[in-house]
């Protein structure tokens, strides 16, 4: 295991898994960047994590101080991963 994931496991978010996260509600191409650089691979993996120690594990891969409005987004997003619901496009 190197850094949290399996040797050989991909280190980034496959499109399929990009785009269901990019249908929750205020969360953006960037904020899905973020959470990449935070380990976060796939949508269901959202269900086991809670929005705080995402935005602290953002600020420390990244550098990047999420506002408010960031924790949010990073909260509409987990809770519809831990309902299991599949986002659904904003009209």
């Amino acid at each position: 295991m190197v850094g949290g994931k399996e040797a050989g496991e991909s280190k980034v978010i496959s499109p399929a898994e990009r785009q269901k996260m990019l249908k929750a509600f205020s969360i953006g191409p960037k904020m899905v960047t973020y959470l990449e650089s935070a380990g976060i691979r796939t949508f269901a993996e959202l269900a086991e994590r809670d929005a705080e120690s995402l935005l602290l594990q953002i600020h420390v891969e990244t550098g990047v101080k999420l506002n408010k409005m960031g924790l949010d987004a990073l909260a509409n997003l987990v809770a519809m991963a831990k309902s299991n619901e599949t986002p659904k496009p904003v009209l």
